[in-house]
């Protein structure tokens, strides 16, 4: 076999391996990005909404005002569970509960993992959203759960767990969530009249 019979096996098996490699990189990112990831507390929206008619409102109380939803604070969670707690319920039974009080005692803010999230070079309100769907339907505002959280986050009153379900958006968008891609943005804005020009939410 000739020097350059070698360097060509050696420069196929080279890509070869590397492509081998880059493959199963790619598997392991996409994997990381778009699994699922277990939260502190496994707080259940089937139960606080579906169950306890809690409005959305209530706890992500940024939305009306602002343009991010925002999560309850601690104190916040406490306001309900001190009287949660008061009744008698016992720690084995609740563990979530517990949990809740211990970082209420420790004066401990729960790092949530964020699952709904857009690229950095989109803008997105959510006070916007919802006034322009509430004008729509007035009655909405009884129920935003179900009339206007809905039509992006799909009906959390039956999910005990929220999570971005796996895909290949990921990787090209930065989500795995299909609700909030770019596609179902403009289908959404087709349908309702919103906005087409690019600068409505690309800033």
């Amino acid at each position: 076999m000739s020097f350059e019979q070698k360097l060509l096996k050696t420069i196929r098996a080279l890509i070869l391996i590397g492509a081998i490699f880059g493959a199963i990189c790619l598997w392991v990112v996409q994997w990381w990005l778009t699994h699922p990831k277990k939260q502190p507390i496994a707080f259940s929206h089937k139960i606080h909404v579906g169950q306890r008619q809690i409005s959305c409102f209530f706890c992500h109380t940024g939305v009306e005002h602002g343009d991010i939803a925002g999560v309850p604070s601690v104190q916040d969670c406490m306001q309900c569970h001190q009287v949660v707690a008061n009744e008698q319920v016992v720690a084995n039974e609740r563990p979530e509960i517990q949990k809740l009080t211990g970082y209420w005692e420790r004066k401990q803010p729960i790092e949530w993992f964020k699952v709904y999230k857009v690229p950095k070079h989109v803008h997105f309100s959510h006070k916007v959203h919802i006034a322009f769907l509430a004008k729509r339907n007035p009655d909405a505002l009884k129920d935003p759960g179900k009339f206007i959280c809905a039509q992006c986050h799909g009906d959390v009153s039956q999910m005990s767990t929220i999570a971005a379900p796996v895909g290949t958006v990921m990787l090209l968008t930065g989500n795995a969530n299909p609700n909030t891609s770019m596609g179902f943005c403009v289908d959404c804005h087709h349908a309702n009249g919103g906005p087409m020009d690019c600068t409505a939410c690309h800033r």
